[in-house]
């Protein structure tokens, strides 16, 4: 059926054969009236199209979806990201997204002596006090040290980088 074709039943309105739906909002309906026009010489029904007017409406068939990487440790990762960051250097929190993996930039390498395989252990030092007593009352806080531990265990091909020479930690999620 082409375009035009469609617009041409549109214009002659609902009738026995034709019947326009919104929504797909009551599927019992939807089923009854397929059933009805099965039994009798067969039909359309149109959807997207309103029933009274027969002006398109269009439907938007998009939702979430199924995430490809853990959403709560995504979450994790970005609140550490922003909590833990060195503020003293000028620069944003950058999270990128590419075909085949999600990085999370954060300004300052890893402080004091904390090393990745401490961090994967759950150890923690705070660079930040006050924001981090802050975000322990309104981000998505599980504890002190915790939201590495928890981020590997839903997500565990995350790998890190504490690049010194460049003052940054850099989180790189691959996708599938």
């Amino acid at each position: 059926m082409t375009a035009t074709e469609l617009t041409e039943i549109i214009a002659c309105g609902e009738t026995s054969k034709v019947q326009f739906k919104e929504l797909l909002d009551n599927k019992d309906s939807i089923a009854a009236e397929m059933v009805a026009m099965a039994n009798a010489d067969g039909g359309q029904i149109l959807f997207g199209i309103k029933d009274k007017t027969g002006d398109v409406c269009g439907l938007n068939f998009n939702n979430d979806g199924l995430w490809e990487i853990s959403e709560t440790a995504l979450q994790e990762l970005v609140q550490n990201a922003l909590t833990h960051r060195d503020y003293s250097i000028n620069a944003p929190v950058r999270v990128f997204i590419f075909d085949n993996r999600i990085e999370i930039i954060s300004p300052g390498c890893l402080p004091n002596s904390l090393t990745i395989e401490n961090i994967k252990l759950g150890n923690a030092v705070v660079r930040n006090n006050l924001l981090v007593s802050y975000a322990s009352k309104l981000m998505f806080y599980k504890g002190l040290g915790s939201g590495i531990v928890r981020a590997l265990k839903l997500q565990p091909n995350i790998e890190f980088e504490n690049d010194k020479s460049s003052e940054l930690f850099k989180v790189t999620i691959g996708r599938h």
